[in-house]
């Protein structure tokens, strides 16, 4: 039951939803690490963070949303999509070839799919020098990026395909919330919105 004192409080309602909430942590560290500069090993634990927010926010609409005091049709919704995401690994390629596989990579064998690499404007890409960045050696049509190494990824940028996931699972939640009748951008009363 919701206490009286916050039965008027509004919320969006996709905000309701903690893989929500991770998708949108995850969001933001994404934005972080496109505006700022990074060594590769302050890049790989925020690396480490995005990809387990990532999954985690996968995780969480069957294994705490769906069992949470919201909306039944929401909480079936979630259920339902979990298990048409785990039945066809082809459709949901995004998951099951990024999101888990690097979080699984990472957190269980502490390996990389990322390298680091110089890319020039024209779109010409070289290894990485560590003593050439750490000394501000890059030329000025040069950034340093990280690219993931084999998979269907291959040679893509890794920060576009976090944010490619991040998409993915925002999406997801919001057709389901949709599917369920709701609108995900809505401000709901908590009164309204969670049972007892």
């Amino acid at each position: 039951m919701v206490p009286k004192a916050y039965g008027d409080l509004k919320m969006r309602t996709a905000s309701f939803l903690s893989s929500y909430r991770a998708c949108q942590d995850c969001k933001f560290a994404i934005d972080r690490f496109k505006n700022e500069q990074f060594s590769f090993s302050q890049w790989k634990i925020g690396w480490a963070g995005i990809c387990a927010l990532l999954n985690t926010s996968v995780h969480l609409m069957k294994n705490k949303d769906a069992k949470s005091c919201i909306p039944e049709p929401i909480k079936l919704g979630l259920v339902q999509k979990w298990h048409e995401i785990g039945k066809d690994r082809d459709r949901y390629q995004i998951y099951w070839e990024f999101i888990r596989k690097e979080r699984n990579d990472i957190l269980k064998e502490y390996e990389f799919s990322v390298y680091e690499v110089i890319l020039r404007s024209d779109g010409y890409e070289s290894l990485f020098k560590p003593a050439r960045s750490m000394l501000g050696l890059l030329e000025e049509n040069e950034t340093e990026a990280l690219v993931i190494r084999g998979g269907p990824y291959n040679g893509r940028l890794a920060i576009e395909i976090a944010n490619q996931g991040v998409i993915w699972v925002q999406e997801t939640i919001f057709e389901v919330l949709k599917s369920a009748g709701y609108d995900p951008e809505e401000e709901v009363k908590f009164r309204d919105f969670l049972s007892s």
